[in-house]
């Protein structure tokens, strides 16, 4: 995302990689100074955007974000190396005392929090997405592709598998000059890369619900079925988008405030808000069929 001038600052629009949490900080204009195609690493402490998480975030001369490291990230990696140290006796001690482990945590881990929103609400919204990453990168999205495919109902698992495209570095230095001739191109995909950074969406909608469903599921107290509780979830909002087309189809026209309060005396075991509507409504669209959304008044 590009920065905004503001005095002797840039306003930038940071996204916290391990929550999600979102806020504009303020970057002084000096540290942009200087020629070269240098990349810009600045520590954002716990508190600056989020109260729970610090990182890095990664900059371009003209303050686009190219990234985020965590500090989790380099942690892993020092991990990695004192592992191939350890004999395997040591390693087979560790892993006995390794507690269950979340393949939904190590795919946040992996890719960011909202890489890994973005990429279900393409799943289950039926987007293309892509992977954007230097050449020399070995990445298999195989392992991910077929455990979140696995939490969309049958009837609506699409043909959209996530890419991978590749730069050469040495072809283009400025890794945010690939990234907009990649948005151009792909103008209707979702797009991230490896950097824990979301570089396009192709939906106007807000995606909060998604955002509170991987957040909640990755709380469970049992890591090993977080998965499983992300499709209980998933199931859930499949469940009230096929009660509000049941509804729809007896009605010619109906008032998105009206609906709403029908929704909720009719079903209270969910609950429906205009954000809610708006999502169950963009997925009628384009799921299922435009008439039939198009019932709905805003």
């Amino acid at each position: 995302m590009w920065a905004k001038l503001y005095d002797n600052f840039k306003r930038i629009d940071l996204a916290c990689p391990k929550c999600g949490s979102e806020k504009t900080v303020k970057v002084p204009l000096e540290l942009f100074n200087g020629g070269g195609f240098g990349i810009i690493k600045i520590q954002v402490p716990i508190g600056g955007v989020c109260e729970t998480h610090n990182f890095m975030v990664l900059l371009n001369k003209e303050g686009a974000i190219l990234g985020y490291e965590t500090f989790d990230m380099m942690a892993s990696k020092a991990s990695e190396a004192k592992e191939i140290a350890e004999s395997p006796k040591d390693l087979k001690l560790q892993e006995q005392k390794e507690p269950p482990k979340s393949i939904l945590q190590s795919y946040v881990n992996t890719y960011g929090f909202n890489c890994i929103v973005g990429y279900l609400h393409s799943k289950l919204f039926d987007y293309p997405a892509y992977l954007i990453c230097r050449d020399e990168i070995d990445i298999s999205l195989d392992d991910m592709e077929k455990d979140f495919n696995a939490l969309i109902p049958q009837e609506y698992r699409n043909s959209h598998v996530m890419e991978i495209i590749t730069y050469d570095p040495e072809i283009y230095p400025r890794p945010g000059y690939f990234f907009a001739l990649a948005k151009n191109k792909y103008n209707d995909a979702f797009i991230i890369n490896p950097n824990w950074h979301v570089i396009h969406v192709p939906w106007k909608i807000n995606i909060n619900y998604e955002k509170v469903m991987l957040k909640n599921a990755l709380e469970w107290n049992e890591p090993q079925n977080h998965f499983r509780k992300l499709s209980e979830f998933i199931e859930r909002f499949i469940a009230d988008i096929k009660t509000t087309v049941s509804f729809l189809e007896k009605v010619k026209k109906v008032k998105e405030k009206d609906l709403i309060n029908i929704l909720n005396k009719e079903n209270p075991l969910s609950t429906f808000n205009k954000s809610r509507l708006r999502l169950i409504r963009e997925f009628i669209s384009k799921r299922i069929t435009p008439e039939i959304a198009a019932k709905i008044v805003i």
